[in-house]
């Protein structure tokens, strides 16, 4: 029995999607690729992310709009594990490696950066840092949070939306404010709940 009507539109514009990322990228490099995977439909982000390289899991669910920064082909800075969320217009620097553990969901607007840079005008005394960010296992980032290079947000924590995370984030925790502070600690929550 071959493909419906609907299966093959959608191998068609997957196949469109994907041939025109690839001329991008013979033409205008990765910053020419980061603009056309903004614009990908939702329904081939995952799959064209994971021709490009990027390590992603089972049932991840990525929304429009994702924008990726400093691309370097093959995209393995890019780690989304099993059922990982990330909302619209989620912004991911993959300068360094950044990883999304299982179970983990980020709201819109949130941004992940992994390099950070300090010059005088002339650039002369340009420095730069680059580090990773780690997020673990059901974890949920609200939307327009801010993690910094970096920043490890351990297991079962909770950021709250518009947080601006410049230090690790312990396991249960719940951080919130710019920059986010502890506010609680949900493991005895979490106990209750069992």
């Amino acid at each position: 029995m071959g493909l419906g009507l609907k299966a093959k539109a959608n191998l068609l514009s997957y196949y469109f999607w994907l041939f025109r990322c690839k001329s991008v990228v013979s033409f205008q490099g990765t910053n020419g690729l980061s603009r056309i995977i903004s614009l990908l439909p939702k329904i081939h982000i995952v799959r064209i992310l994971k021709a490009f390289g990027a390590i992603i899991g089972e049932n991840c669910d990525i929304d429009i709009g994702l924008m990726l920064h400093r691309i370097k082909l093959p995209m393995t800075n890019l780690i989304l594990r099993n059922n990982t969320h990330l909302g619209h217009r989620v912004y991911i620097d993959i300068t360094e490696e950044v990883c999304f553990e299982d179970d983990t969901a980020v709201g819109s607007y949130s941004m992940f950066i992994t390099h950070a840079g300090d010059w005088t005008l002339n650039r002369e005394d340009e420095v730069e840092t680059k580090e990773k960010i780690h997020i673990g296992k059901s974890v949920i980032i609200y939307s327009g949070s801010i993690v910094s290079p970096g920043v490890n947000i351990g297991d079962y924590a909770r950021v709250a939306a518009n947080s601006t995370v410049l230090k690790d984030v312990p396991e249960y925790a719940f951080a919130a404010g710019s920059p986010a502070i502890i506010k609680k600690d949900r493991k005895s929550l979490i106990k209750k709940l069992m």
